[in-house]
């Protein structure tokens, strides 16, 4: 495949990927993020990647 190819493709899955998240409902989206913090956590040691978030932080 040629680079230009691989360019294009890369930009269609990223585009179907904003596209499915959008449409997600809330409950989906949070499974997703889960799912994701599950998947760091058992394959990179990366520690607390997502540190929750504290009052102070949400203002």
């Amino acid at each position: 495949m040629q680079k230009k190819g691989l360019g294009l493709l890369i930009a269609a899955v990223a585009a179907y990927s904003i596209y499915r998240i959008a449409k997600m409902s809330p409950e989906e989206k949070a499974a997703l993020k889960e799912k994701g913090k599950k998947f760091l956590k058992e394959n990179f040691e990366l520690g607390n990647f997502f540190p929750a978030k504290t009052s102070e932080q949400a203002v």
